[in-house]
């Protein structure tokens, strides 16, 4: 199973003591975290290591600190996020990185880089998605003259729905497929 909970570990006594008690269950299980990379030390991926813990999924985004800040996102230093996928591998413990593309102002030479950057961290899995805004959050809100497509079935981070200064919503679509193809292939 799985704890989807994007600020998992910001309590570390919480989260080891969840380490304690899954590791006296009665059986062993496995199980995985979503987290934020700053918020998992590696005594607490050890404990949770020993408890059960296969992987983690965090949101590396995008390398351009700009644009993270511009849409309030917390840039977190290349040398830690390298670190902590690093720290997981020599524990055995499989990290799955999320990579977005696709903001209004993107182009080749800029998805190109998050993926050069994916494939430099090297995690065991990345997953990159397509920046959508979904109805009812603060980024809906602030994307709205960004907003092309309002048929919410393809608001699903494999559709672009965006307007974008540099490419069209097909070419989006295509290096999204390209992003894929070259990190696994």
């Amino acid at each position: 199973f799985k704890f989807r909970d994007p600020l998992f570990g910001l309590d570390r006594q919480r989260a080891l003591r969840l380490a304690e008690l899954i590791g006296k269950l009665p059986r062993k299980i496995q199980f995985s975290v979503e987290s934020r990379i700053d918020l998992l030390r590696p005594e607490t991926l050890r404990a949770l290591r020993d408890a059960g813990l296969t992987s983690v999924t965090v949101g590396i985004e995008t390398p351009h600190e700009e644009t993270l800040r511009h849409y309030k996102r917390v840039p977190i230093k290349d040398d830690k996020q390298r670190e902590f996928v690093e720290t997981c591998r020599r524990m055995g413990i499989r990290t799955v990185a999320g990579f977005m593309i696709g903001f209004p102002d993107d182009t080749e030479k800029s998805i190109e880089r998050v993926l050069s950057y994916a494939r430099q961290l090297n995690p065991t899995y990345a997953n990159f998605n397509i920046v959508t805004p979904y109805p009812g959050t603060q980024f809906f809100a602030e994307a709205k003259q960004h907003i092309a497509e309002l048929d919410f079935g393809k608001y699903d981070v494999y559709h672009a729905v965006l307007k974008y200064r540099h490419l069209t919503p097909q070419r989006v679509m295509e290096l999204h497929g390209q992003c894929f193809e070259r990190f696994y292939f």
